[in-house]
């Protein structure tokens, strides 16, 4: 529990929920619609990325 919290301040959460998305602190709504545009935004820099 204590390195799962010491993750969680090294990364800046503040609190339940929190989500990440490819790394990066999603900051906004987290309604099921906006991460899901969120995460097909992600996945659409990825492949132009060809990463």
């Amino acid at each position: 529990m204590q390195k799962h919290a010491a993750s969680a301040e090294a990364s800046g959460v503040q609190g339940t929920p929190t989500f990440f998305v490819n790394g990066v602190r999603h900051v906004g709504p987290f309604d099921a619609e906006t991460l899901s545009a969120r995460l097909l935004e992600t996945r659409a820099v990825t492949e132009r990325q060809g990463t």
